[in-house]
């Protein structure tokens, strides 16, 4: 198995360290990154290859009907090389379900509190994916009679 990584997006340090504690009780060898804002989250998922997406819906509690989470995921699949990568909602809310299963088709939903046993066999069973790293694409180009590999 390559080694993954797991990105927790996660505002509540506890619930964050909870998660990444389930993780590494799954495999110690998995990477977990913690960011506690979209604008963190983007970051690394740009910086790093990201094999399953935890995130928390609500990421900023001070925002009335805040579902930042969701927009993240949104722009997530706006990424080619993260289309398919799983990406599992964690929130104490029951109405995004439906779209995040539909619109953004997202992996799982564990809702708030936490039940040990299920968020394990769900982050188990999205740890079998893996996310492939993007190769640079290369364009041909003809001319006089030759080809000319240029990449953008």
């Amino acid at each position: 198995m390559d080694r993954k990584t797991v990105l927790i997006v996660e505002d509540q340090v506890e619930s964050a360290a909870m998660l990444e504690k389930m993780i590494n009780e799954i495999n110690p060898v998995i990477e977990c990154v913690i960011a506690t804002t979209m604008k963190e989250a983007f970051c690394v998922l740009c910086e790093k290859r990201i094999d399953v997406f935890l995130i928390d819906i609500i990421l900023d509690v001070e925002v009335e009907d805040d579902v930042s989470g969701l927009k993240l995921a949104e722009e997530i699949r706006g990424i080619d090389k993260y289309k398919f990568t799983p990406i599992i909602f964690i929130t104490s809310l029951e109405d995004p379900q439906l779209y995040a299963y539909r619109t953004l088709h997202s992996y799982a939903y564990i809702q708030k509190p936490f039940l040990v046993d299920r968020t394990k066999k769900t982050l188990e069973e999205a740890l079998c994916y893996t996310t492939k790293p993007q190769k640079p694409q290369t364009f041909l180009f003809r001319a006089n009679g030759l080809l000319f590999p240029t990449k953008p």
